[in-house]
């Protein structure tokens, strides 16, 4: 708020606040805001356009800090993703208007040895204003029930600043190989009165840092390892299935009734033979392993050929299954 030839006997309130920054060094003057504001007086609504001074500025120059009150800086680090990235979330609230980082804290840069500022890393978010007062903008009052609100008292020099509020989001990526070590949190700016409130994760909870560093377990994580152990035993106990399914298909003094097929037809026969030609095939003498082979193709051909007719009649084909399951099984 700008007073400009004020006169005796008018209150003075605030009704908006907005955070400008000059875009140009030329810049000499505020821009000029016209409001309408509304009002209801015994004859009715009433109307009255307000144009907001325009006082000259100096953007050419750098000014002074800006006077600031009741600041305070909440810092929340987050090393659960080290692996990864450490993240680490700045808040300062104050009334007036909030100094920029590197005015606030020393040490952001070299908080953690060994890690750095990722590229883009550091996201400034926009400047907030809060509220001076509780909102009523939602709520309905009947004439003449309106509740007092209490505006903030001007400061030492009589004037109105509103509480402002800044935050920052700086993520850290590791220079070479995660490693261990400690997270430094950043402190405050020699000179600066400020409360001052460092905080980090433990699993979902947050908890005060009161030494001021944050151990940091950098490479796998635990939940990482128990992955890895179970995907391990996954592995091993599928290998292990795999071989004694194998050593089930080869073992001679499995029951000879489970190489027999189950139905007494020449697709059944067929199949049959061949599973014992691949379970003993390599343990066979090369005459005997021929002969059961002709008789495979003899009746592929003999059933399943082109020149096959089937008249709905076919001999029963267990016996020669039989010959051979004991002369191998």
């Amino acid at each position: 708020e700008v007073t400009e030839q004020g006169e005796t006997g008018w209150q003075e309130k605030p009704l908006a606040y907005i955070a400008l920054r000059a875009t140009d060094p030329s810049v000499e003057r505020l821009p000029a805001i016209t409001m309408d504001i509304d009002f209801m007086d015994q004859t009715g609504p009433v109307i009255l356009p307000i144009e907001s001074n325009a006082p000259l500025v100096d953007a050419a120059t750098a000014s002074d800090k800006r006077p600031v009150s009741d600041l305070t800086i909440e810092q929340i680090v987050d090393v659960r993703n080290a692996d990864d990235a450490v993240l680490l979330e700045i808040t300062a609230t104050g009334r007036g208007m909030v100094p920029t980082l590197d005015e606030l804290l020393a040490g952001v840069d070299a908080a953690l040895p060994g890690w750095a500022i990722a590229d883009e890393g550091l996201e400034t978010h926009p400047i907030i204003l809060l509220e001076s007062s509780e909102s009523d903008q939602d709520r309905f009052y009947l004439r003449g029930e309106e509740p007092e609100l209490e505006f903030a008292a001007v400061g030492d020099d009589g004037v109105h600043r509103q509480t402002t509020q800044r935050r920052w989001t700086v993520r850290y990526v590791p220079t070479a190989s995660p490693t261990g070590g400690h997270f430094a949190m950043p402190s405050m700016v020699a000179g600066l009165d400020a409360a001052m409130l460092n905080r980090t994760f433990a699993d979902m909870d947050l908890v005060e840092v009161d030494s001021g560093v944050v151990p940091i377990d950098a490479g796998l994580r635990r939940w990482s390892w128990v992955v890895i152990v179970v995907a391990g035993c996954i592995v091993i106990g599928g290998l292990i299935w795999l071989a004694r399914r194998n050593g089930a298909s080869r073992d001679t003094d499995a029951p000879q009734t489970s190489w027999l097929p189950a139905r007494d037809t020449p697709l059944s026969a067929i199949a049959a033979l061949e599973r014992l030609e691949r379970a003993f095939g390599d343990e066979m003498p090369d005459d005997q392993r021929s002969k059961l082979r002709a008789d495979i193709e003899r009746l592929q051909a003999r059933y399943f050929g082109r020149d096959t007719v089937s008249n709905g009649d076919t001999e029963s084909l267990r016996p020669q299954v039989e010959r051979w399951v004991s002369q191998l099984a």
